[in-house]
């Protein structure tokens, strides 16, 4: 039975028992009233609408007291208590009983308070299992003793097929027969338990789409919104939960908005468009809630005609378009100085941020859509905290679900004037919708709200269908409308080198052709690099390192990219005087992906020193443990990737490739190596093959941060970050250095790193030997016995030659086999001479020619190392 036909059922013996003087007439008045919804608004005979019976609602007006027991024990013709039934009903605990009130509210509510007494006679006390039972086929006409039989003489004749019938009507109940009684009072209890079956509301924990269709959702206070009111465009709603039903104290009495799908049944296409709009807006909001609106519940339920989809979000009663109208937003206009400082100008950044993350969840295809295709300022709400502080989020997923094209006025022109054989709903539309928004942007604070309306007055064609940001009739002829230029060229030429630049990048994004815009990554990273603030992007206690990162040429991959992303890079350290614990690092992708880890958690494994190939179009790559786990950076240029490396872990290749372009530092190459660790009886022997040698020194703190622009310069005495070291200018020497809380450690600036395979397993590894202290020698050093062949020992007396092993730790989500593990070292200075722990006895290094050799030594020679012979 539909909920439809369950009121009929319920309205027939309602109105029997108001016709026969029942109680049940009373109990309703009672019952409808203590339970609806909202005390001020009338009923409208819709029960599921008009009623929420909660069970602490039902206690009140049905709970144990004399009235409500005299009202049972009703000796209408209908119930024809027998005086016996008082006793009965206190047996029963029918007031007592949580379970039995809810039973006894089903019957009230489906008008059957006649059947009460044999309820009363069933072992559970169920209605609807009741109703269930001995309900006979229509062939046969049982004549028994039940409550049925006796509210009215069973008829000669029943229309039975009433049931069947698209455009039904219930006869009256005195013409039916015993089995359709049973069968109509089964219907008319189907749907009033349903009523009674309130769930109780928890937050989403996933993208999930819960089915309520027998359940009644205890949104209480519901409001409708102004919208456009069409069978194919959603309802908007302002609702609260009702408290006793909300399992997250903190949604109780706050105010929730209802954006509504009500669908024919038979429009699959539309109820598939819906749910879509509902997972993509729960996805990205888990992804990252500082960008998207919470999506609190998304929900679905069916009634005879309809299917509902709901998604219910916190409410946020302002949005950029109508802010723009109600000029709300005049607190966030009297910023002085350039246009870019303004607040406003600062949150709708947030919303460039949202569609990078958008675009990026889509490249992952985390999320089933193309891109937006709808951002407007009356899709992006504004919430301000308790400082005034503006926030923007991106709403809206309408259009994405449905793959369609939005608003006129902010299509891109690709839209309706296609090219052959192109797709015009591409990230670049997104682009071109954004430049758009944040061109009216600038303009309302340059100008305010009259010049902005003039503009999009101006920007209006002759047709409403021409409403946009260009004009033409043909891909050939289209340009953008002279209000556009115009307002460009103003805002540039009024406007400092800040603002000029973003309106430079404005004009890339508003490109007529979708193929040279800009990607929204390099957009965002444009605008903050314009900014020129980059202490915003880090921690409040972190220094940016200054060196351009953000302006090289990088990108990054994950497993589910089929290739690289290009995306700007920004990198930040703990400030040395701010150090409270380990010292942490900040990388950021793109303003988008930012992750923060503490130094000594991060480990730096460099895919380039094992695929130096120099083939056009090859890139540098390298990964990290514990950060950004999963991505895979890119560099166009071994410079970029070596002073990416240097700037990570404080160590340079020797010799500097800024002071030599051949990187001679990274083409030392070995045939075979062995390194023997001490043990007891016997040392243990490692063999390897292949791969090249390099030699590191170590930047003391000062000249890492000379040499990396930290963003704050440093006292004289600044060597004192938690991985900070001292002085590296000679070798054989430590570096003394002030670590964290105080304490001090000691690490040596110069060392050699192999990387290599191991002999059996052909697993890739990594040695790294300490050689910045005098705890070493070199045997034959001449090359007297075999030219090609650098064999280092402990120094005579020494036991402190120390080294350490690196294999790989995991493998790449990428794949699975050998050829996707790399071995890394730690980024910490401290935290990699604390891992050089192996006592040495030996390290033998054949090279491929003896010039490998005789380079290296060269290297020694020149700084400083005191070699014998």
């Amino acid at each position: 039975m539909s909920d439809l036909e369950g009121s009929e059922a319920a309205r027939l013996f309602v109105e029997y028992a108001e016709e026969n003087k029942c109680n049940n007439t009373e109990l309703l008045r009672r019952l409808e009233n203590a339970t609806k919804r909202d005390p001020s608004i009338e009923l409208t005979g819709d029960t599921k609408k008009d009623l929420l019976p909660t069970r602490e609602k039902l206690e009140r007006v049905l709970g144990p007291n004399d009235t409500v027991l005299s009202l049972l024990c009703c000796t209408c013709k209908l119930c024809q208590r027998g005086s016996g039934f008082r006793e009965l009903a206190r047996n029963t605990r029918i007031l007592e009983d949580a379970k039995k009130r809810k039973e006894l509210a089903v019957l009230i509510l489906s008008g059957c308070l006649f059947a009460l007494g044999d309820l009363c006679t069933q072992a559970d006390f169920k209605v609807v299992r009741f109703a269930a039972q001995s309900i006979a086929p229509w062939s046969q006409q049982p004549t028994d003793s039940s409550c049925f039989s006796r509210i009215a003489p069973i008829p000669s004749q029943c229309p039975h097929t009433f049931f069947d019938k698209e455009d039904f009507s219930f006869p009256r109940i005195r013409d039916l027969c015993l089995a359709c009684r049973k069968r109509v009072f089964q219907s008319a209890a189907l749907e009033k338990s349903n009523i009674l079956n309130i769930p109780r509301l928890q937050r989403s924990s996933a993208p999930v789409i819960f089915d309520h269709s027998t359940q009644n959702l205890p949104f209480i206070f519901e409001c409708p919104q102004t919208r456009l009111n069409t069978r194919l465009t959603p309802q908007f709603y302002t609702s609260q939960i009702e408290p006793s039903c909300c399992e997250d104290e903190q949604l109780r009495d706050q105010v929730l908005f209802r954006k509504v799908f009500k669908y024919q049944h038979e429009r699959s296409d539309l109820i598939s468009e819906a749910a879509k709009e509902a997972l993509i807006a729960m996805h990205l909001a888990r992804r990252d809630n500082e960008s998207f609106v919470e999506v609190l519940f998304a929900l679905t339920y069916k009634d005879r005609f309809y299917t509902y989809v709901e998604i219910v979000f916190p409410f946020y009663d302002r949005d950029l378009g109508h802010e723009f109208e109600l000029r709300k937003l005049g607190s966030h206009l009297s910023t002085p100085g350039c246009l870019l400082d303004n607040p406003l100008w600062k949150a709708s950044l947030d919303v460039v941020r949202a569609v990078c993350i958008m675009h990026d969840a889509i490249d992952k295809m985390e999320v089933e859509c193309s891109g937006h295709f709808d951002i407007k300022p009356e899709n992006i709400v504004i919430k301000e905290d308790k400082n005034g502080v503006m926030k923007l989020f991106l709403i809206d997923f309408g259009q994405a679900a449905a793959h369609r094209a939005g608003t006129n006025l902010y299509q891109p022109p690709e839209v309706t004037r296609p090219r052959s054989n192109t797709n015009p709903f591409t990230f670049a539309y997104d682009v071109w919708s954004m430049a758009c928004v944040l061109l009216e942007v600038l303009v309302f604070i340059e100008f305010g709200l009259s010049e902005l309306r003039l503009f999009r007055s101006r920007v209006r064609g002759n047709d409403e269908d021409e409403y946009a940001f260009w004009q033409g009739t043909s891909p050939h002829d289209m340009v953008l409308r002279p209000a556009v230029t115009g307002r460009l060229q103003t805002l540039e030429d009024q406007g400092d080198q800040r603002t000029r630049a973003a309106i430079r990048q404005l004009r890339a994004m508003l490109s007529i052709f979708p193929d040279q815009r800009p990607t929204m990554r390099s957009c965002l990273g444009e605008f903050q690099r314009i900014n020129l603030n980059r202490q915003d992007l880090g921690l409040p206690t972190q220094d940016w390192m200054n060196c351009g990162l953000e302006r090289w040429k990088t990108s990054y991959s994950t497993s589910r990219m089929a290739r690289p992303n290009p995306g700007n890079i920004y990198f930040f350290r703990d400030k040395p005087g701010q150090i409270q614990a380990d010292e942490r690092i900040t990388l950021d992708i793109e303003s988008v992906i930012k992750e923060t880890k503490a130094v000594k958690t991060v480990t730096f494994i460099p895919h380039a020193f094992f695929n130096p190939s120099t083939n056009p179009g090859h890139t540098f790559a390298c990964h990290f443990d514990n950060l950004h786990e999963g991505f895979t950076f890119h560099f166009s240029s071994l410079d970029k990737f070596l002073e990416f490396m240097s700037l990570l872990t404080y160590q340079r290749i020797v010799p500097d490739i800024s002071e030599d372009p051949n990187a001679t530092g990274t083409r030392f190459k070995l045939n075979t190596c062995q390194v023997k660790i001490y043990g007891w009886p016997s040392d243990q022997t490692r063999k390897f093959k292949g791969g090249t040698v390099q030699i590191w020194r170590q930047l003391s703190q000062s000249s890492y941060d000379r040499y990396h622009k930290r963003s704050e310069s440093l006292s004289s005495t600044s060597s004192t970050t938690g991985s900070g070291t001292g002085s590296s200018e000679g070798a054989g020497s430590g570096a003394s250095t002030t670590g964290v809380n105080g304490v001090r450690h000691s690490t040596n600036a110069w060392k050699l790193a192999i990387w290599t395979h191991d002999a059996k397993t052909e697993e890739r590894t990594c040695v790294v030997v300490d050689i910045g202290a005098k705890t070493w020698r070199l045997e034959d050093p001449t090359g007297q016995r075999v030219p090609q062949r650098l064999k280092i020992k402990p120094h005579y007396g020494h036991a402190d030659f120390r080294g350490a092993i690196f294999t790989p730790s995991t493998a790449r989500q990428n794949g699975n086999g050998p050829d996707d593990r790399y071995p890394g070292f730690p980024i910490g200075p401290i935290d990699l001479q604390t891992k050089m722990r192996s006592r040495l006895t030996e390290v033998t290094i054949d090279f491929l020619d003896n010039t490998h050799r005789s380079q290296i030594l060269h290297i020694f020679r020149n700084n400083k190392f005191n070699l014998p012979g």
